[in-house]
């Protein structure tokens, strides 16, 4: 994904990769991988990975002990989000800097989807400019190697101690 930008403090989204079909009787469509993009000021969760299955999250990558990765995306501002999944390897920049380098395997090929949650605005203009912009969105399918970029962090494989932790 190329652009990314958020003019609600309050909003978060994510792109998820390598996605799976639920069961019929899950609330939610897809499981899989989820890019988090969140910019808010007070968790600034942008380009860290878990795994979105329904009602939990598992934190694959998180970037509560990266303060640069978790400035790297400026709030109310474009950024630029590149996401290689190549293998094993999964990796995250945000406007140039390394995010997140997991080694997974959990989720091995299947579709793109952007998150979109759901919530009743009511008529609330507060709530109504929630909104999340992408643009300049590229997926390279064919030779996705030949593309790759060199990435400064070590590969971490995804914690199998970490617990679901239930959506707020």
């Amino acid at each position: 994904m190329r652009s990314i930008h958020s003019e609600s403090p309050a909003f978060n989204t994510g792109v998820l990769f390598r996605c799976i079909d639920t069961p019929a009787t899950a609330g939610v469509r897809l499981h899989g991988y989820q890019v988090k993009i969140d910019p808010s000021p007070s968790r600034r969760w942008t380009g860290g990975i878990f795994d979105d299955y329904g009602r939990n999250w598992l934190w694959l990558y998180t970037l509560a002990a990266d303060e640069p990765a978790r400035t790297a995306c400026k709030f109310n501002e474009w950024s630029r989000i590149r996401v290689e999944a190549i293998g094993r390897s999964l990796k995250v920049r945000v406007n140039g800097s390394p995010t997140a380098r997991l080694a997974d395997d959990k989720y091995a090929r299947s579709p793109i989807a952007f998150k979109i949650h759901s919530f009743g605005a009511d008529g609330d203009a507060a709530l109504e400019r929630n909104l999340i912009h992408f643009k300049n969105v590229r997926i390279i399918t064919e030779n996705p190697a030949r593309y790759a970029l060199p990435m400064n962090l070590p590969a971490r494989e995804a914690d199998p101690t970490q617990k679901f932790l239930p959506k707020p």
